[in-house]
């Protein structure tokens, strides 16, 4: 049952990661591309799940800072997972560009304005 778990589960987040790099960005990116960078960024988020089961499972209230180490772990599994989906976003552009497919901006895509918030000039 353990491993079924874990075979779906891991199933399950790279389909939800598919769908995020696949419709998310304003381009129109391939499935092969997609396919490669959701299952890289499962693997890490599911490695990094694990990792964190395993340490909430072994703190507990005995360790130093008691149920504040819970809410800092919970931090850091919020960064690994924003770090991590950037990671496969970026791995996924890549590997795209490496293959000589681009992303070609959607037919709804806006040009970005230099001098806009968040934008280098």
């Amino acid at each position: 049952m353990q491993v079924a778990n874990f075979v779906l589960g891991f199933l399950v987040v790279t389909v939800v990661f598919t769908l995020i790099f696949k419709f998310l960005p304003d381009a129109k990116i391939g499935w092969r591309d997609v396919w490669f960078g959701a299952m890289a960024t499962a693997t890490l988020f599911t490695i990094g799940k694990y990792a964190i089961g395993i340490y909430l499972g072994q703190a507990g209230v005995a360790t130093p800072f008691g149920a504040a180490g819970s809410l800092v772990a919970f931090v850091v599994w919020l960064y690994y997972s924003g770090l991590i989906l950037f990671f496969g976003a970026a791995l996924t552009k890549v590997t795209a560009r490496r293959a000589g497919r681009w992303a070609a901006p959607s037919e709804n895509a806006e040009p970005a304005k230099p001098g806009e918030p968040g934008m280098k000039i």
